[in-house]
């Protein structure tokens, strides 16, 4: 990847492919940019695990709906010329609308082509062919990681209606954008955008506060020179929002920033009686957010002030997403931690972990393991 400074303008070039973007930013934000881009270049591509999995996949949420080939044909020939010498070599009779489109558009998010696919969408959109989820959200995922602010804005603007994209995964997408790009002051307005929408109910407060985690988490890791602005941001809401001083104490433990959260409770003392509905949130919403759980959860266990109930539901949650990455040495650890502990484990997450431990065996396995058992406990 190539970085090209020049002033206050960033040319962004792919993988050293032909397709280049120029992203404008604030002269206050571009320091931002370089540090981020240079000190922070395993963030930079945050979907590098994903953001190519699904590409060819078979699966379409939408009912196949046929178009003229010679109309497709003409409506893409600008957007073809020599670009697309091979995805129209199917059978025209047999090419369907979204056949057509997971071709077009599979094609231009592979080569980086994100400006063709963005019109490529909104054509077929156009024509009456919903175009296939998955697609669309790599197109958003690209877009967040070369920081398209403004046209991430655009194109979840024109696709609203359609209810293409979830408002969580835009918003994940987005935060990423604000800080591959450097806009963090932009990205701040953003969060005082979604609360003020919270206050006229046009927002849901929990995705206004998803969004505050993901960038407020970002602003401590990357940009801590920034973080004044969520302070001013934070006070200046704080009759509106009281809570948001407690969302900041649970930023802090998911960056990892554990003295500074214990810091943030000496300080204020108030904020304890808060922690608990912070760490449930938390728990809830693992999914979306971005921390590391291991370290982050098993934290949240060790601290005095958290109450026995909510430890088993911690570790609920711990124990559930351990056995998903198949670490089975660390599960019997933090089952042997939960027993010293005197942890609870509820009926259910024990459940899920004998069903996902004993499907890594043969059924003959486990038949053997159920005699040797009956063998042990009846003393032959």
């Amino acid at each position: 990847m190539n970085l090209l400074f020049k002033k206050w303008k960033i040319s962004y070039v792919s993988y050293n492919r032909s397709y280049s973007q120029i992203i404008q930013i604030s002269q206050r934000d571009y320091s931002d940019t370089v540090d981020y881009s240079c000190k922070n270049k395993t963030f930079l591509n945050p979907f590098d695990k994903s953001v190519h999995k699904n590409l060819g996949s078979e699966n379409y949420n939408s009912s196949k709906k046929v178009l003229p080939a010679q109309k497709i044909t003409s409506t893409f020939a600008s957007h073809n010329e020599k670009n697309h010498p091979t995805i129209l070599l199917d059978d025209p009779q047999e090419m369907t609308a979204l056949s057509m489109e997971k071709k077009i558009l599979s094609y231009q998010v592979q080569n980086w082509e994100l400006e063709k696919a963005s019109e490529t969408l909104k054509t077929f959109l156009s024509h009456g062919t919903v175009p296939d989820r998955q697609i669309v959200l790599d197109i958003f995922e690209h877009l967040a990681f070369l920081g398209q602010v403004d046209n991430l804005l655009n194109l979840n603007e024109h696709l609203k209606e359609h209810s293409l994209i979830s408002n969580l995964d835009f918003l994940r997408c987005l935060h990423y954008a604000y800080c591959n790009s450097g806009r963090i002051s932009e990205g701040v307005e953003m969060i005082r955008h979604l609360f003020d929408c919270v206050c006229h109910g046009a927002q849901k407060e929990l995705d206004a506060d998803i969004f505050f985690n993901l960038l407020t988490t970002k602003i401590i890791l990357h940009f801590p020179h920034r973080l004044k602005l969520i302070q001013n941001f934070i006070n200046e809401m704080e009759t509106k929002h009281p809570n948001l001083k407690a969302s900041l104490w649970c930023c802090y433990v998911q960056a990892e920033r554990f003295a500074q959260a214990d810091e943030m409770l000496k300080k204020y003392a108030p904020l304890k009686k808060l922690i608990p509905a912070q760490v449930t949130k938390l728990v809830q919403c693992c999914g979306s957010l971005d921390f590391n759980v291991d370290s982050v959860l098993m934290w949240i266990l060790q601290q005095t002030y958290i109450k026995p109930g909510l430890k088993s539901s911690v570790f609920d949650v711990l124990l559930i997403y351990t056995c998903k990455m198949q670490d089975w040495n660390k599960v019997f650890h933090y089952l042997l931690y939960a027993r010293k502990e005197q942890i609870k484990l509820h009926q259910q997450t024990l459940d899920f972990f004998l069903n996902e431990f004993l499907n890594e065996f043969s059924e003959r396995t486990i038949k053997d393991l159920s005699h040797w058992s009956d063998w042990t406990r009846d003393g032959y």
